[in-house]
């Protein structure tokens, strides 16, 4: 793979997914960061999870439930980068 596969395939998908953070940080949805850094804290653990499960065999072995670890991996992250909300602006979080 190498450097085609990164200018081709990976890097434009981390920069398109890093302008896609951005626009949600312009929106006040998400807190400001490194976009860039963000991308691929969001697509490293889907790639892994896809190089364990294909390449390295373990859906034979060892499978993981791919849409279950996509969830996980998408709450994970909304945790970590959204705007978080005072206490008293959220009634559900006075309670």
């Amino acid at each position: 793979m190498g450097p085609t596969f990164l200018e081709t395939m990976l890097d434009p998908y981390i920069e398109a997914l890093a302008q896609r953070l951005q626009d949600h940080i312009d929106r006040g949805e998400m807190r400001p960061t490194d976009t860039r850094m963000a991308a691929m804290s969001l697509i490293s653990p889907i790639l892994i999870g896809a190089l364990h499960q294909r390449r390295l065999g373990g859906a034979t072995c060892n499978p993981v439930d791919q849409s279950q670890h996509c969830h996980h991996v998408a709450e994970s992250f909304i945790a970590a980068y959204r705007v978080r909300q005072r206490a008293e602006d959220d009634p559900e979080m006075v309670k």
